[in-house]
């Protein structure tokens, strides 16, 4: 498909060019989004206070910063 649209733009104007190329790259970000479905959450902000449980061994806070699949880990608190 990408290489259809290149094809296609290199008889628009630079403008056209431009613009074309813009609104491809959100329809492939939208679509990729699209397939990420957020299954369940909690709040973060309780566990801020102070400072999660302590039991995991990567923090709760910096989930979101790395890459460590924090999110697929098991609370080995058993309170949670």
């Amino acid at each position: 498909m990408t290489e259809s649209l290149n094809r296609a733009i290199l008889y628009q104007d630079n403008n056209a060019q431009v613009v074309l190329r813009i609104n491809y790259l959100e329809l492939e970000r939208f679509l990729i989004m699209e397939r990420i479905k957020t299954i369940a959450t909690r709040d973060l902000t309780k566990s801020v206070v102070t400072g999660g449980c302590g039991e995991c061994q990567t923090s709760c806070q910096s989930a979101c910063k790395t890459s460590c699949g924090v999110a697929n880990q098991k609370c080995e608190n058993s309170n949670k």
